[in-house]
């Protein structure tokens, strides 16, 4: 359900490490559970096949893309850049 994946909610600071330390969770069981030989098998993805290794490579770049961005936006926050003058 890929607009569940938008859906999740923090209303503080707990709650958001809660959902953090959950998608850890996940993510360490989704790859704990990859068989040997799995990487090398390939998936569709937007009409492309690509190596489950391929796309990890893939969602690992992508997350460091919003990291980057979050951690921009904290920066701001903190230096005050969201003041209005």
């Amino acid at each position: 359900d890929r607009d569940a994946e938008f859906a999740a909610q923090a209303a503080t600071a707990e709650e958001l490490q809660r959902l953090l330390d959950e998608a850890k969770r996940d993510t360490e069981a989704t790859l704990g559970a990859l068989r040997d030989g799995q990487l090398t098998e390939h998936r569709d993805h937007g009409g492309n096949a690509w190596t489950v290794l391929g796309l990890l490579l893939y969602a690992i770049t992508h997350l460091s893309e919003h990291l980057g961005h979050l951690e921009l936006t904290r920066q701001l926050y903190l230096d005050g850049a969201g003041e209005a003058s």
